[in-house]
This record gives C-alpha cells, structure tokens and sequence, in this order.
C-alpha cells in the first residue's frame, strides 16, 4: 500500500482512548503487512472482541477474519474499563489509485 488513510467514528471516539485506538490499528495493519508477506490478501473485515482478564491492568483482545480464516489474541496493558466489547475495522480499497482506507466504527455504527 502506498497511501493508506485512517478514520474513526463518533462511537470509537467517544469509548476508546487513544492509546487502546492506537493498539488497534497497530494489528490492523501488522495483519496488513503478514498478509502481504504471504502473497494473500486479508478480508476487508476485522473484528475485535474485547475482554476483561483475571488481572486488572490488562485486557484481551482477539482480532478474527473469515476469509481467509485469522484469529489471533493480544494482552494489552490498560486500566481502561470498555463498556462497549466489539469493534469493527472496514479496509476499503481505492482500485483507481493504489491505495487503501479504513474506519473503524462500533457495530451499530455499520
């Protein structure tokens, strides 16, 4: 990707640090960069599912793709309470430039 542009929406905005906005988009695009590496394109679709763990100042983040198939899980360190579990992250592609955007955005935002 040359040129790849980020958006956020009001949703993301208004439940998410910084910092927890910033760890997401950095899977989104290691995803990128693997996918790439391995000749294969990643789905347009991330999924994030966000949980609480045993220990307070961390949260687990899994990130799933259907196609083709991808499931990882991260441990961030954070203290942030999340009200709001799941968020999406939509690649769309540029086909007349080579280029990509995303959004992320809360499920009821799609």
């Amino acid at each position: 990707m040359i040129n790849t542009d980020v958006y956020i929406t009001r949703g993301i905005q208004e439940h998410f640090s910084v910092p927890v906005q910033q760890v997401l988009w950095n899977i989104v695009m290691q995803r990128e960069r693997e996918a790439k590496k391995q000749g294969i394109k990643p789905d347009y679709l991330s999924v994030f599912h966000i949980r609480d763990t045993e220990n307070k100042d961390e949260s687990c983040i899994k990130l799933l793709q259907e196609e083709p198939p991808y499931s990882y899980k991260y441990r961030i360190k954070t203290k942030e309470t999340f009200k709001k579990r799941k968020v999406y992250v939509i690649r769309e592609d540029r086909n007349d430039i080579d280029s990509s955007y995303f959004v992320m955005l809360l499920p009821e935002e799609y």
